[in-house]
């Protein structure tokens, strides 16, 4: 229950308006913002006895709603890691010199977070028109270079941001084989028109190797935490993002859409073509000066073992807890090589199925 300014559809047509009338103990409650989960007792497992939220313009008002079952978190791979943080459930390295009591040592709630880096090129078109129909197209290019051998170094380098190095290691083992031996796509182009110019392609990594971490800096709920992405941390990323960039550019200069532009606009010189279709080192100047994020950031409260780093177990739950559950982006533990939106669908309603088999074993729903 994070600040909510608007729900688009399709969400409140197939959810929220057939059942509008007919369910009086469903409250949505707009601008207003968790604070912290409250919890009853102090031995693990620790139980939820509700939350505190405040209006989500600030100030030190607060209120509290009491849970008789238990608390869905739903704020996102960025806040929910943040209101679990403030509630006392994450690293007590972070936790205790803000002055938040520890109530579960979960050192890995923030951390794993993935993020895509997008780059974007355009053309100039010919005259013809952008407002025009005609098939969409996506393709994705994949490879597999150093994968295995270098997946040592990726998790040395990185194993701040997951519970350790060897669990690292594990899980890329996990990535690696479904690139290499199950063809997961690792990136993504995405043809536009009329921007960033006539004719635009965006393209980003899809599974990246390089992780991040979401941290507190504040007791204040309403200062935003630190985000630390590191964006392309790890070579094979970058290697990626160099090659789709090339097959990008290729794609923009051979017809059919060489056919309706008068050349490249964006990188254009920035990346002097030639025989490679550039350099890696002017490609990875550009890259690194100009991409952007995709907003698809996962894993920062991730469904896996704990002793790789997992904070919520099978169930969704948050683990020494007995009834706090994550349902968001933040329980993926990996990036999908797909688009965000349909897969957390998916997670919505297996967790809506598992959590009405939970409470069915205990009588009503209600």
């Amino acid at each position: 229950m994070y600040t909510i300014k608007a729900i688009a559809p399709p969400l409140p047509k197939h959810y929220f308006t057939p059942v509008e009338n007919a369910r009086p103990n469903w409250l949505i409650l707009t601008e207003h913002q968790v604070t912290k989960i409250n919890f009853s007792g102090t031995s693990l497992p620790v139980t939820a006895s509700g939350v505190e939220f405040a209006p989500s313009a600030g100030g030190s008002t607060r209120y509290t709603v009491f849970a008789r079952r238990e608390v869905i978190v739903a704020a996102g791979a960025i806040q929910t890691p943040a209101l679990l943080q403030l509630s006392g459930i994450g690293d007590s390295a972070i936790l205790g010199p803000l002055g938040v009591q520890t109530r579960i040592d979960l050192k890995t709630v923030g951390r794993n977070l993935q993020e895509q880096p997008m780059s974007i090129f355009g053309a100039t078109g010919n005259g013809f028109d952008v407002g025009g129909r005609g098939p969409p197209d996506a393709i994705t290019n994949e490879t597999a270079q150093r994968m295995l051998a270098d997946i040592p170094i990726w998790a040395r380098s990185q194993a701040e941001a997951g519970l350790s190095e060897e669990a690292l290691k594990i899980i890329y083992e996990v990535q690696a084989d479904l690139i290499v031996n199950k063809n997961a796509p690792v990136s993504e182009i995405f043809f536009d028109t009329d921007w960033p110019t006539a004719v635009g392609i965006t393209m980003w990594t899809l599974l990246p190797f390089s992780r991040g971490t979401v941290t507190i800096k504040s007791l204040d709920p309403f200062v935003y935490p630190t985000i630390k992405v590191n964006y392309l941390a790890t070579d094979i990323d970058m290697d990626i993002q160099i090659a789709t960039a090339r097959l990008s550019r290729r794609i923009l200069t051979t017809p059919p859409l060489s056919n309706i532009t008068t050349g490249e606009q964006i990188p254009g010189n920035a990346v002097p073509d030639n025989i490679q279709r550039g350099t890696d080192a002017a490609w990875k100047a550009w890259i690194q000066s100009n991409y952007v994020a995709v907003a698809h950031p996962v894993g920062t409260a991730a469904m896996m073992r704990r002793s790789l780093g997992g904070v919520v177990d099978a169930q969704l739950k948050v683990y020494d807890t007995t009834n706090v559950r994550v349902v968001d982006a933040s329980v993926i533990p990996m990036q999908i090589s797909a688009h965000l939106s349909a897969t957390l669908y998916g997670v919505a309603e297996k967790a809506a199925d598992l959590i009405k088999t939970s409470h069915s074993r205990h009588g009503s729903l209600v």
